[in-house]
């Protein structure tokens, strides 16, 4: 809901006796003496040229009205997306109920599901990475894993397995080269370091 809040500011014209900075815009209020306004009520400093910028807050803690004002923003965006929720939901269908939909006209039907083909894997630079292809719905036998886990294959390659084709970047400690695996026909970026 809108509120308006119109307590105007009483300002009078001060000499500060230590650096001051604006309320309003952040800057130093400056000169020897007259250098800004002080609200005789509320104490708030401001430039000549700020007067007429300063909202009529007079007495108003704007910092804690801010925070109160994104707590009642918070609290109704919750309330909705609770009220979308309940909306949303036309019944209680349980988690490990595998294959429960639940129709618009309220009714449930049971359609089983088949499992999936096994998925391919995706070889890049030695390493096999289990991707799910999309489109597809993954096997209820084999539950999928949170994460990726790389294969416990590992090939150990020195400099005279790669033909060394193009130097692809340097930088401050090395070089990237495009580098060939020889009788495969992979490419590989090869980073030389200087020790």
């Amino acid at each position: 809901e809108r509120f308006k809040i119109d307590m105007p500011h009483r300002f009078k014209v001060y000499n500060y006796m230590s650096p001051t900075f604006c309320e309003h815009c952040g800057t130093l209020l400056w000169g020897l003496a007259r250098q800004g306004l002080k609200c005789e009520e509320c104490g708030m400093n401001v430039h000549h040229k700020c007067q007429r910028k300063v909202a009529n807050l007079c007495g108003v803690n704007q910092k804690l009205m801010a925070e109160a004002l994104a707590m009642i923003e918070s609290t109704q965006q919750v309330r909705s997306s609770r009220d979308i929720e309940i909306v949303g939901r036309m019944g209680p269908v349980g988690v490990d109920q595998a294959g429960v939909t639940r129709e618009p006209s309220g009714h449930l039907s049971i359609t089983p599901l088949t499992p999936a083909p096994p998925l391919p894997r995706k070889e890049h630079q030695g390493i096999s990475w289990d991707t799910p292809a999309e489109g597809r719905r993954p096997s209820l036998e084999q539950p999928e894993p949170l994460y990726a886990t790389p294969r416990k294959e590992h090939h150990k390659f020195n400099l005279d397995n790669f033909t060394l084709h193009k130097m692809l970047g340097k930088g401050s400690f090395g070089k990237v080269f495009l580098a060939e695996l020889k009788g495969t026909g992979q490419f590989f970026a090869v980073k030389a370091l200087k020790k």
